[in-house]
């Protein structure tokens, strides 16, 4: 387009004389540097949409996963009745398992970390290592020494899998 703009632009030789000149009296070079500073531009304009949109994904990413850590902490951190003689203990969920569930939309409630630290406890009695803590609505696999939750899965899910590497399996 400025090729096209420069071309028409410019005065015949034969009215003009032997140097060609474009009507604004400037040299030929200056629809090169027009070119170069429109290109300039628009490479600048696509940069700094493409990194917005980039810092907008992962804000958000960021922000859904410390609320499901955050509400996990909350539920983790409010006490839960036990009998005297128990000990108390609490469950720590892997990155992997908050992330299932997240994606799972599955609701992490003191009740229910309650019902998980008092599997991780009669497991730890029995001697088991890896539990499927399961109720008929969801399902989680916790490691027993570390009392961490593996992984979590809704009803739906559960249906469709063979759980292996486990030594318990525990009602909620």
């Amino acid at each position: 387009m400025i090729d096209k703009l420069r071309g028409a632009a410019q005065i015949p030789q034969s009215l003009a004389g032997n140097a060609p000149r474009n009507v604004s009296g400037a040299s030929p070079a200056f629809g090169d540097m027009l070119r170069q500073q429109m290109e300039r531009r628009d490479a600048a304009q696509t940069q700094a949409v493409a990194q917005s949109v980039s810092v907008e994904a992962i804000q958000r990413d960021a922000l859904a996963q410390s609320a499901i850590a955050q509400a996990v902490r909350q539920a983790q951190t409010q006490t839960v009745p036990q009998s005297a003689d128990a000990q108390t203990r609490t469950v720590n969920f892997s990155k992997h398992a908050l992330a299932r569930v997240e994606e799972r939309g599955i609701e992490i409630t003191p009740d229910l970390m309650g019902k998980l630290a008092d599997s991780v406890e009669r497991a730890q009695e029995k001697g088991a290592k890896n539990i499927l803590a399961f109720s008929n609505s969801q399902a989680f696999i916790v490691n027993i020494p570390y009392g961490r939750v593996i992984t979590a899965m809704s009803g739906d899910e559960m249906r469709e899998n063979v759980f292996t590497n486990i030594d318990g399996a525990v009602l909620l």
